[in-house]
């Protein structure tokens, strides 16, 4: 899975759920430069993997089995071709607490 298009499931999942009013926690929208400003006040949602999470349930058909979730673990991808920056991290690859 390229980080591009996890970038854009995330990009796109944002805009949806803002056109229904629905709101995310603060740490939905932080960058990573954002996430390696927080320190042992936030350990709870790294210890707990909450944030974004995206899956194709270990199918690895990225194409039509593909879920972006929030707050809910599942199976990850074993490995991601970073052929662009992340935008936002996902559950698993927040930084430790500065």
């Amino acid at each position: 899975m390229k980080r591009s298009a996890i970038n854009l499931l995330i990009k796109e999942t944002i805009a949806w759920l803002e056109e229904r009013q629905v709101a995310l926690p603060p740490f939905a929208y932080w960058t990573p430069a954002e996430w390696a400003e927080k320190g042992h006040e936030y350990d709870e949602i790294r210890e707990n993997m909450l944030g974004w999470d995206v899956t194709d349930y270990g199918r690895g058909d990225f194409d039509d089995h593909i879920d972006n979730r929030f707050h809910e673990t599942q199976e990850r991808f074993t490995s991601i071709e970073e052929d662009e920056p992340a935008a936002y991290l996902l559950c698993n690859e927040y930084p430790e607490a500065r």
